[in-house]
């Protein structure tokens, strides 16, 4: 037996789905202002593997990073990678 009724355990999950929309359309909102992609979104748009992706950076694909030694997510500008694309 639950703790709380069925109707107030949906209306909270109602609830965190909507503030979990919220944060990714702030996500998108910010991602449009900067232009940067993260690796992760990037290998999913374009179908690549890790291994992919690492071979292009070495290639001469610019990343951005955090200058911060702690973060180690990488982004990409989709210019960037455009360019990269079209000059092999």
């Amino acid at each position: 037996m639950g703790a709380f009724s069925t109707e107030f355990e949906q209306a909270l999950l109602d609830r965190v789905d909507a503030l979990a929309e919220k944060k990714l359309d702030l996500e998108r909102q910010l991602q449009n202002q900067t232009g940067l992609i993260s690796a992760k979104e990037l290998k999913k748009e374009l179908d690549i593997t890790g291994s992919t992706l690492n071979n292009w950076i070495k290639a001469g694909l610019k990343v951005y990073q955090s200058p911060f030694e702690s973060s180690k997510k990488q982004f990409f500008r989709a210019s960037d990678v455009i360019q990269f694309l079209s000059v092999r």
